[in-house]
């Protein structure tokens, strides 16, 4: 049989903790983000594919670089899946996502799902998710970014 003090504390030890607990500050993302074939011979990618570019605006408003690290056929002829890392530099940081992607080499679409993995400077301990899509082009991708960003405070 329980004390009555271990019925008393163990509620009381349980509301402590939460009331300790911070809480996330979440910013949402939405920006145009725009890149482009690299040809630098630092590219390390397994795959050969490389992108610089721009986040254009928002809280991940800064320079991007991409490498590809896997790619390999999809359901059908025309998509392909593939894996990255993407990292975003802005004026207060860096924010690292590993990148999922599906891309229809017949129509140019692609959609991505993107989830932080690293974070320095003012965007560290940020964790979250965020959406990419858009259309390949001749030269690199055209498309948005949005999701949320989230920082313990």
């Amino acid at each position: 049989m329980r004390s009555q003090w271990t019925m008393v504390s163990i509620p009381a030890l349980a509301l402590l903790f939460a009331c300790g607990q911070a809480e996330p500050r979440c910013d949402g993302v939405s920006s145009a983000i725009v890149t482009s074939y690299s040809a630098d011979p630092g590219c390390t990618s397994p795959v050969g594919v490389c992108t610089t570019g721009n986040v254009s605006s928002g809280n991940l408003a800064g320079t991007t670089q991409f490498t590809a690290l896997t790619l390999q056929a999809g359901p059908s002829p025309d998509l392909h899946l593939y894996t990255g890392d993407l990292t975003i530099t802005t004026a207060s940081g860096t924010v690292t996502l590993r990148d999922s992607g599906i891309l229809n080499s017949t129509t140019g679409y692609y959609f991505e799902v993107q989830q932080v993995t690293d974070a320095t400077g003012a965007q560290e301990g940020s964790s979250g998710i965020l959406i990419s899509e858009g259309l390949a082009t001749a030269t690199g991708f055209e498309g948005s970014l949005s999701g949320s960003l989230c920082l313990m405070e």
